[in-house]
């Protein structure tokens, strides 16, 4: 399986897993819908050689009456403002809702495309290449409490297993190659409904572990300081962030600083925000510029859409 498409395939679920679970919580048991604001536009901006703005990348995301996601597209850019590249997710869904077939797109080629199938608790994702020549599947069985992904060629040989298993305040992920060795493991822990920690491991093939990654995160009101560590061999760095969330989601940062292994400041990130003052999205972010040492760093402006989303 390619890594890059596990990759997208295990955030879409995450995300998608994450955006159900906010909705049973948010909502009443008797509610049918709820209304969700959707980033269906973002336009990004960074500093050229002269000191100006240059648009970096634009990224746009479809949805249908459902408030499924129908297309995800991404067109990044050079300083000079021409195309350097582009990359597409398409999706389809079935009667039910679920997942049909989903597209990949590189620079406008096509180069894969996933077909499932369901029974019972068992899916089947059946994946070709962009000549529509069959390069394996993913077999994923789901509990109350666990859930299995296993992976095989074309040829049937399996090629590696994730595997993820839920308590009330507690979820674990971890992912093996086709020998059984742990491969990358990462935990997150709650508390009252918040998320207290979040740790991620990588494993060499002699199982040593390559890096590590961890989270915290503290609460005040609305308000949650994160900090973040990464090590890898000798090398260690570390960052630390002060923030709130809009309605929409999305975080509406205080500052946020890195460090280098040595504990030294080394990049302190500073934000200026404008507000949707009208409609669905009032109080949400429309545009962020961030500041980076004092100097303008990067700039984005979101378009947000409003759904009703279905909840059962």
């Amino acid at each position: 399986m390619n890594k890059r498409h596990f990759i997208k395939k295990a955030v879409s679920g995450m995300l998608a897993i994450a955006l159900v679970l906010s909705m049973i919580i948010a909502v009443p048991a008797e509610a049918k819908t709820m209304k969700v604001l959707y980033t269906v536009k973002t336009v990004d901006y960074g500093i050229n050689s002269n000191g100006n703005w240059y648009k970096s990348g634009v990224s746009t995301s479809s949805y249908n009456k459902k408030g499924q996601n129908t297309k995800h597209e991404y067109v990044g850019y050079d300083t000079d403002g021409s195309k350097n590249y582009s990359y597409k997710y398409t999706y389809t869904y079935d009667k039910k809702g679920r997942t049909k077939v989903d597209k990949d797109f590189e620079s406008g080629k096509l180069t894969s495309v996933s077909k499932y199938s369901y029974k019972g608790r068992k899916t089947v994702v059946k994946q070709y290449d962009g000549n529509n020549k069959f390069i394996g599947k993913t077999v994923s069985t789901s509990s109350k409490n666990k859930f299995v992904s296993k992976y095989y060629d074309a040829k049937g040989n399996l090629t590696g297993r994730y595997e993820s298993t839920n308590s009330k305040n507690k979820t674990v992920g971890k992912e093996y190659n086709a020998k059984g060795k742990l491969t990358y493991k990462w935990v997150s822990t709650f508390k009252n409904g918040k998320q207290k920690k979040s740790e991620s491991t990588g494993y060499n093939e002699d199982g040593k572990v390559n890096y590590k990654s961890t989270t915290t995160y503290s609460y005040k009101g609305k308000t949650v300081t994160s900090t973040s560590t990464y090590k890898s061999g000798s090398y260690t760095n570390k960052s630390v962030a002060k923030y709130k969330s809009d309605k929409s989601g999305r975080p509406i940062y205080s500052w946020r600083k890195e460090y280098d292994s040595d504990g030294k400041l080394v990049s302190s990130y500073t934000y200026k925000y404008t507000k949707f003052k009208k409609g669905a999205a009032k109080g949400c972010v429309k545009e962020q510029i961030e500041y980076r040492n004092g100097e303008k760093y990067s700039k984005s402006v979101f378009t947000l859409k409003q759904f009703k989303v279905k909840v059962n």
